[in-house]
């Protein structure tokens, strides 16, 4: 990756609003205007005028490192980023902000992401499947879900990226969507993990003071078609509200059981909280077979 060049001509007027800027450039006709000085090189920068819309431009503007006031850093951090680098030891490395390498890698993918586009095939010839992953490299509470369509020949021919977060997550309760709302003063440190945790607890109480003594559901898969989200299943309608997690009381204590595995793989990050929950803050809900019934039940 060479940062420092630029196309010899023009390829495509830069202004959105000009007919010329993604349309076909047979006809498009532009001027040179001069040059201007820069303190890093190239200090030399040549100018064009679009005829048409009469925008003003540089070879600046088709480079990878335009506006950026540290492009010399941008082939180092795409290097290290290759090797699995956090942001911030990158930063220190360099002495910048963590921000600035942000700022180089999100320039880095965009451009990544126009040069597999024009690698792509037109048309797929091969058999594919598709298959999805989620990535925390962002932060904790901002899981990326990428679903990728690959080929036999290794060929990543696109994927689709859905993002979510921890304070503004699309819900659905069964198949009404719901809004998280968070409690007067706390809008910026209540988390989605808190507030299932809060309905949970208060599902499982209201579950014990009718029925103190029966094991209870906690959780159901939801099955069919809406309850895959990334790979195959085969006949998913066979789970469709069967029980996914149970909570049974035994003597003094309770049994969490898991109809899933919860800790498959390390992409099932945010499913190993509902093992450590299960071990550490078992005892959160009453005593087993003595919780006591609430209000609307009395």
């Amino acid at each position: 990756m060479i940062s420092t060049l630029a196309p010899s001509a023009p390829p495509f007027c830069p202004n959105p609003r000009c007919p010329y800027h993604r349309g076909t450039v047979i006809c498009w006709r532009y001027v040179r205007a001069g040059f201007f000085a820069r303190v890093k090189a190239p200090c030399r920068i040549q100018r064009y005028q679009c005829c048409h819309c009469r925008r003003y431009f540089s070879d600046q503007t088709f480079r990878s490192d335009y506006w950026l006031r540290r492009p010399d850093l941008l082939l180092p951090v795409f290097h290290r980023l290759l090797g699995c680098s956090a942001y911030r030891q990158i930063a220190r490395e360099f002495g910048v902000s963590p921000q600035t390498v942000l700022t180089h890698a999100a320039r880095l993918g965009r451009h990544c992401l126009l040069f597999h586009e024009q690698l792509r095939p037109r048309e797929i010839h091969e058999p594919v499947a598709l298959d999805g992953f989620q990535s925390f490299e962002y932060s904790q509470y901002h899981p990326t879900l990428y679903h990728v369509l690959a080929g036999v020949s290794h060929y990543f021919y696109g994927f689709t990226g859905a993002q979510t977060d921890q304070w503004h997550p699309e819900l659905t309760e069964g198949t009404t969507p719901v809004r998280m709302v968070a409690p007067r003063g706390r809008e910026r440190d209540f988390t989605l993990n808190e507030d299932l945790a809060n309905h949970a607890r208060a599902w499982i109480l209201q579950q014990k003071a009718v029925a103190p003594d029966r094991p209870q559901i906690v959780a159901r898969f939801t099955g069919g078609e809406a309850g895959l989200l990334s790979g195959l299943m085969r006949n998913p309608d066979q789970i469709r509200n069967r029980p996914m997690v149970v909570d049974a009381p035994s003597g003094k204590g309770r049994v969490i059981m898991f109809a899933n595995n919860p800790i498959y793989r390390w992409q099932t990050f945010g499913e190993h909280g509902m093992v450590f929950n299960a071990l550490m803050f078992w005892n959160d809900m009453g005593a087993a077979g003595a919780a006591k019934p609430s209000t609307a039940a009395q």
